[in-house]
């Protein structure tokens, strides 16, 4: 039932207008003089739907249906454009990290959905716990023939935690971090001779990307695990990430491009989905082809974050030549909006509740810029690194964010509101729930507060 205002229209003399407008039309000679002035008597006047009242007021229980296809909303409110809450340009927690990388093609940061960080300094892996605080070492290298760690991952979920850890030499370890004490990997995969730069998870799948500009999907359960190799780009992959619903994966390459691959393309059995490929050629040539070619950044293309409020909407951030900061609908293959920065982007991340995104630069002044969306409106900079940030990384719950810099230092910083956590019926959490959820945020909360010094040595 629709809700309409009906105009009161006791005041007006309707039948008799009537007969004025008949006679009108039919040439008839007017109303007799005492039937005109009895009309104008009863009305005083008055004018024809004349409003009379206010519309009556709606029932407080009353319930539009009809309004959810004009008010639905897909997108979380921006908060930041109402009321700009206050963020603090001070970090939560500064920890000392003597041996991190200089090197810009590293990713040694990642914090898993288990609450622990992965850390990579020089030869070494650690393991730091985001709610109490503590550390522990995962992996030492050889002291008397050392590789450097160049990429960590951890897998999506909670029931069974595997970190994927790449290196210098080509090589990509699987360790069982679920297991109390592990001493070994699970498993080494041997990829090529050269830097793995980047890795991304999707279920028992693993992306690894190289310093050769190949792309290598491999099945950890299989014997065999290699499962394809994608080659497209021109030059080193510098960034790989899957989309939230695990069916696409987006590359960014040292070549200035961002390829977009469809999850059968890349060999990735996903249940429910159609086998069908539409590919970005139909040439003659037997590889792998990309969805949709990005093309519009003029240098490396590090920076690399899916939505999780908008399905197909990616953020990527480009290097020192380049400094912008562009968001693409992954569907159609079109930008849909971009920002000149200033600065070389060596991170960007969305928001998991707000429509804002932060961009983590390098040169010329290491920050994070807080940035409204679509506006790019800036109501958030964090400073205090000494030199360039070559690695960042984002909470579970979305609040926090991890960066590591050439200063030899690795800070937490408080940057958006948290995530809503989702109740135990959809969640990929551990067994206890929500309940442990939210008492475990909050104790990783309160952890953060004491800006202590800690040292990986």
């Amino acid at each position: 039932m629709s809700s309409r205002f009906i105009p009161l229209r006791d005041g007006e003399d309707m039948e008799n207008t009537v007969i004025e407008f008949t006679n009108m039309e039919s040439g008839l000679l007017p109303i007799p003089t005492s039937v005109s002035n009895t009309s104008q008597s009863q009305t005083g006047g008055a004018r024809i739907l004349k409003l009379c009242a206010a519309p009556p007021a709606v029932d407080k229980d009353y319930e539009n249906r009809m309004n959810v296809l004009f008010s639905q909303r897909q997108a979380p409110v921006n908060h930041s454009l109402n009321a700009p809450r206050h963020i603090s340009s001070v970090a939560e927690h500064v920890l000392d990290a003597p041996g991190i990388t200089t090197n810009f093609y590293h990713n040694i940061l990642d914090w898993g959905p288990n609450n622990l960080v992965a850390i990579a300094l020089h030869d070494a892996v650690y393991l730091w716990n985001a709610t109490n605080g503590t550390t522990s070492t995962l992996y030492q290298g050889d002291p008397d023939n050392p590789v450097l760690v160049s990429s960590v991952k951890w897998s999506g979920g909670t029931q069974r935690q595997f970190l994927a850890v790449g290196f210098e030499d080509g090589r990509i370890q699987i360790w069982d971090c679920s297991k109390k004490d592990p001493q070994k990997p699970d498993r080494t995969l041997l990829s090529s001779q050269q830097r793995v730069g980047c890795l991304s998870w999707n279920g028992p799948y693993v992306a690894s990307g190289g310093q050769d500009g190949n792309i290598r999907i491999w099945d950890t359960r299989a014997k065999e695990a290699l499962v394809k190799t994608l080659e497209h780009h021109q030059e080193e992959i510098t960034s790989l990430h899957w989309s939230p619903d695990r069916t696409t994966l987006a590359s960014g390459g040292n070549d200035n491009i961002v390829c977009i691959w469809d999850a059968r393309t890349c060999g990735v059995k996903i249940k429910g989905q159609d086998l069908t490929v539409t590919r970005l050629s139909d040439s003659s040539d037997d590889r792998p082809k990309p969805l949709h070619e990005l093309a519009g950044h003029t240098s490396a293309v590090k920076g690399m974050s899916w939505c999780e409020w908008q399905s197909g909407l990616l953020v990527t951030g480009g290097g020192t030549a380049d400094r912008t900061i562009k968001v693409w609908n992954t569907n159609t293959g079109q930008t849909v909006a971009s920002h000149d920065l200033g600065k070389q982007i060596t991170g960007v991340h969305w928001s998991k509740a707000d429509r804002e995104l932060v961009a983590v630069t390098g040169f010329p002044a290491p920050a994070m810029a807080v940035l409204a969306y679509p506006t790019f409106t800036q109501f958030g900079d964090m400073k205090g690194h000494k030199q360039r940030i070559v690695s960042s990384t984002i909470s579970p719950d979305g609040q926090f964010v991890m960066t590591g810099s050439e200063d030899q230092t690795i800070r937490i910083w408080s940057v958006f509101r948290p995530k809503t956590i989702p109740s135990s019926k959809t969640s990929d959490w551990t067994t206890s729930g929500e309940n442990r959820r939210k008492d475990e945020f909050s104790l990783m909360e309160n952890s953060l507060r004491g800006k202590a010094l800690m040292s990986f040595r």
